[in-house]
């Protein structure tokens, strides 16, 4: 297996990255799919709204922009905060866009997303707290 190479999968796994060196990144990101680390293949269409039902078995359907309402009418808790493991939601742009929250800090949390680099890749970034944010719990 070490003699494997990996392609780029765009989440900073060196290029020149073996099996055995993809392993130990996988085990250090437990939330991330396999399929995205081995084959730099998203998940479903490349869409956000595809690797948030990854990660949650909500019944959401259409543009990231109606989650909110579905969440509200399907009585889903809505606020504020964050929280591991809640959705992240904006209603900014046409479609909007929504990311899963893995962890939060004090003025800050972080998010695993897809379709904000280019359609299939996935990616992570920390988001500072603002005002006006929305998550659905």
């Amino acid at each position: 297996m070490a003699g494997i190479t990996l392609a780029n999968t765009n989440l900073n796994v060196p290029q020149s990255s073996t099996l055995t060196d993809a392993v130990v990144y996988q085990e250090s990101r437990p939330w991330l799919p396999a399929t995205i680390l081995f084959n730099n293949v998203g998940i479903g269409n490349g869409f956000c709204t595809d690797l948030v039902r990854y990660y949650r078995t909500d019944n959401f359907v259409g543009d990231a922009k109606t989650w909110l309402r579905q969440a509200r009418e399907l009585g889903y808790g809505i606020g504020n905060i964050p929280m591991a493991g809640s959705i992240y939601i904006s209603t900014k742009g046409i479609y909007g866009h929504v990311a899963y929250v893995l962890e939060v800090y004090p003025d800050s949390f972080k998010v695993v997303e897809q379709n904000v680099k280019g359609k299939w890749i996935v990616s992570e970034r920390i988001v500072q707290m603002a005002e006006n944010q929305q998550f659905i719990y």
